[in-house]
């Protein structure tokens, strides 16, 4: 092993330095040379660097010097068995270090170990400091973390000082740690802000203190203290000594061992270069300086720190509800995902319940309780060094957020402001709001439209009354209130309802959307009891559902038979899915295909294209599946959808281009049409409860099965019912190139009052056709329609909206 050995003379006026620091050559690697561990003397230290800050590499060693007046060698004495001293000694300009000695005469032991600080030393058992936060100036070597011990020097019978035959006591330092000197190259402009060395295994870097047993000399085994652990360390620059540097060097010390290491390189405009270190079976050894050149670097901007709350809407008021266990009744971990490495993680809480209680501001890197009394662990929160520097962390307040239900003053909300900045500086905020009341919501039916609220008063009540309204709105709802006979109450809010007729004739229902609960949305209510209002509060129903590709964003292709065999087609979803189809394709395959020609890249969309195949060959795109034989298409309309919530309207974008119907199917024509009247496109949705899905055959001669939502709730017999639709007919072309929105167009008309939510084999259609009477191959053939972004409309459509009301 190839050792770094410093040779030092001690007398009664200190210690004199008598050779420099040899090691391994400057690669990646440990290679033979230097002086195998045997001490090389040199005139005192006249001609060595300055500093020993200062390390300068040769072919095969690499050397240092110690810096008058800075550097502190720890010395401890016995005389006789007796302990001495543990003082410090001083490098000084005279090449020696100097310090005090008890004057004696007898049998000496002297233990030398550097550096001597704020470490203690608890007879010979040194604790020296070993963080992962450490500063350099510049490309210069910060020696504070170079632990260095001597063999034991002693005497027979001397006086203090010198040895039995009057010469000054001599020590061979030992490296206990390994050197990794990063040599980065930042040929551009943006100066380095901090390298971050983290361990990509188990293993830990750095802790509160380096701790071993002086008498041990070379043979000592240093261990990390188990307090402050860290598998990172992290290096910042003096006065940002690093901006002005086009190249500099990055000095780690770590002990010996086996480490695969990832470097980061974060610079001072947010941007960060990533280099891993793969050290497998070729451990560190201890007195070795390993170099690694980064080469020129090529940092990437550095993503901002983002927070996730995982099956919660982490933007939502929870309410406070607990078990019989007094334990929180969800989850309440916050994923946290830091590219830059945690720098700073404090949490404001503004409660009154907890601050109360001292629980305000939480410093989660740099503090582990608070007010020295309540520790952040018993809390169940991550702290310390545990998280510092590192990418990721949970913070997890499942432990402390029922506390707030058996304090005083819990009633009303509870905010914890979290905010997390990463080593770049940039900072992310995000509000956690819990509240906590005399009303709890219980249940939410969001197909129903229904929900109950548990009123548990503060004090004993004779009566209690709950008024509830969207957030947005002025006017108040009244919920009906029942006494549970236990001092307890229960609210129940569903929606009223009215019919009407459509323009079939036939009656259709539909809910007072001002009345119930609907998905993805925010109330307020107001609680009163005993005819005195006591609380005021908000809750948030959960969002409502998905409809599959609905951005037209995933197609594949599929086989489809055409007029001259089967050919693979365009196919309006992802590969194994099955929700959408398209008929005529295999004829020709513009009539349905993804395109971006009309809106940009950024804005694929379905393009629905009509054409002239002798008969009028439709655009369309459908929910359901297609097949094609002998002239003669079949559509079977409906897809398995499941429904969490009832919605208001389909909202979806399109363009259309539409004109006067120019061919007409000679047999059977489309009835209430002819050539020469204008043609139409039609968007419906229809939400049914199928065992089997509606067949739609059409061919040259006839059409069978032609159906229309509007006309009833029964008009697919066969197949079950339609519970409710909605329809857009389009009579004009859209102006311009852009896409509109149906806005409120799609609006579901219901047939029947409380109607449950479909559960049948098939239950939604959305048909979407460039021409209205394409099953009956009649229409305009330069028809057009584009269709992007389907999406449910649960609450507000555009004419809920007053012109002066914000939905941010």
């Amino acid at each position: 092993m190839n050792r770094i050995i410093n040779t030092l003379a001690l007398a009664t006026a200190g210690l004199v330095l008598l050779c420099g620091c040899s090691a391994d050559p400057a690669t990646d690697e440990a290679a033979p040379g230097g002086n195998d561990g045997k001490t090389v003397p040199v005139s005192f230290a006249a001609e060595l660097p300055a500093t020993r800050a200062t390390i300068e590499i040769g072919d095969d060693r690499f050397n240092g010097a110690w810096e008058v007046d800075i550097d502190k060698l720890g010395i401890h004495a016995t005389l006789n068995g007796v302990a001495q001293i543990n003082k410090p000694f001083v490098f000084s300009s005279e090449g020696i270090f100097k310090g005090e000695l008890t004057p004696g005469t007898g049998a000496w032991t002297y233990l030398a170990y550097y550096p001597h600080g704020e470490q203690s030393l608890n007879g010979t058992s040194a604790t020296i400091p070993f963080g992962n936060t450490r500063i350099q100036k510049g490309g210069t070597y910060n020696s504070l973390f170079d632990i260095l011990i001597a063999p034991a020097q002693t005497t027979a019978n001397s006086a203090e000082g010198v040895d039995d035959s009057g010469e000054r006591i001599r020590f061979n330092m030992q490296r206990l740690t390994s050197i990794l000197d990063f040599d980065l190259t930042n040929s551009t402009s943006d100066p380095i802000r901090c390298v971050l060395l983290t361990a990509e295994s188990d293993d830990f870097l750095s802790a509160k203190s380096l701790n071993f047993d002086l008498a041990q000399g070379e043979a000592a085994a240093p261990a990390l203290d188990t307090e402050e652990r860290s598998k990172s360390i992290l290096i910042n620059f003096d006065g940002g000594s690093a901006s002005a540097a086009a190249q500099l060097d990055a000095f780690f010390n770590v002990l010996p061992g086996n480490y695969n290491l990832n470097l980061d390189i974060i610079t001072a405009t947010k941007q960060m270069a990533s280099v891993k270190i793969d050290r497998t079976d070729k451990p560190f050894e201890a007195g070795v300086l390993y170099k690694k050149e980064v080469g020129t670097l090529t940092p990437s901007a550095i993503p901002a720190p983002s927070l996730d709350w995982p099956d919660q809407d982490i933007d939502a008021t929870h309410e406070i509800t607990v078990g019989p266990d007094q334990s929180l009744t969800y989850p309440a971990a916050i994923d946290i995902t830091v590219p830059g490495g945690i720098a700073e993680l404090k949490v404001e809480i503004v409660s009154d319940a907890l601050n109360s209680l001292g629980i305000q501001n939480l410093d989660l890197v740099h503090e582990t309780s608070i007010a020295g009394s309540i520790q952040y662990k018993d809390l169940g929160l991550k702290c310390g060094t545990e998280i510092q520097y590192t990418k990721s962390t949970v913070f997890d307040i499942t432990k402390l957020v029922p506390m707030i239900a058996m304090l005083p003053d819990a009633i009303g909300n509870h905010v914890f402001k979290v905010s997390v900045t990463d080593l770049a500086g940039q900072t992310t905020v995000q509000d956690l709001t819990f509240h906590y009341g005399q009303v709890t919501l219980e249940t939410a039916d969001l197909w129903q439209n229904t929900a109950t609220l548990k009123i548990v008063p503060s004090a004993t009540a004779a009566s209690a009354t709950l008024e509830y309204k969207r957030s947005t709105d002025d006017a108040w709802q009244q919920a009906t209130v029942s006494d549970n006979g236990d001092g307890t109450f229960t609210a129940a809010i569903e929606p009223t309802w009215s019919s009407s007729t459509n323009e079939m004739g036939k009656t259709v229902y539909e809910p007072d959307y001002a009345t119930g609960v609907f998905a993805g949305t925010t109330y307020d209510y107001r609680l009163k009891l005993d005819g005195t209002e006591k609380e005021t509060g908000r809750f948030t129903t959960a969002k409502g559902d998905v409809i599959p590709n609905a951005d037209m964003s995933e197609w594949s292709t599929v086989s489809r038979a055409g007029l001259s065999g089967s050919k693979d087609v365009p196919y309006p979803n992802k590969t194994g899915d099955s929700f959408w189809d398209c008929g005529n394709n295999g004829i020709t395959t513009d009539l349905c295909s993804s395109t971006t020609d009309k809106f940009g890249a950024a804005v694929p969309a379905a393009k629905l294209q009509s054409k002239n195949m002798f008969v009028l060959a439709a655009g369309n795109l459908f929910t359901g599946s297609f097949n094609y034989a002998s002239m003669t298409g079949t559509v079977k309309f409906g897809s398995k959808y499941t429904y969490t919530a009832r919605p208001k309207a389909l909202r979806v974008k399109y363009h259309a281009t539409t004109g006067d119907i120019d061919i007409v199917r000679s047999q059977n024509p489309a009835p209430g049409v002819a050539k020469g009247d204008p043609d139409k496109c039609r968007i419906f949705v229809a939400i049914v409860d199928w065992s089997q899905p509606h067949t739609v055959v059409s061919g040259t001669g006839s059409t069978t099965g032609a159906w229309d939502p509007a006309n009833g709730a029964d008009v697919v017999s066969e197949a079950g019912k339609v519970v409710g639709y909605g329809s857009m007919w389009i009579d004009q072309s859209t102006p311009g190139d852009a896409l509109v929105s149906s806005e409120d167009a799609l609006k579901i008309h219901w047939y029947e009052e409380k109607a449950p939510s479909p559960t049948g084999n098939y239950t939604i259609v959305i048909s979407c056709a460039a021409n209205a009477y394409g099953d009956y191959m009649t229409g305009y053939s330069k028809a057009c329609l584009y269709v992007d972004d389907f999406e449910w409309v649960y609450y507000l459509l555009s004419s809920d909206i007053p012109s002066n009301t914000s939905l941010e």
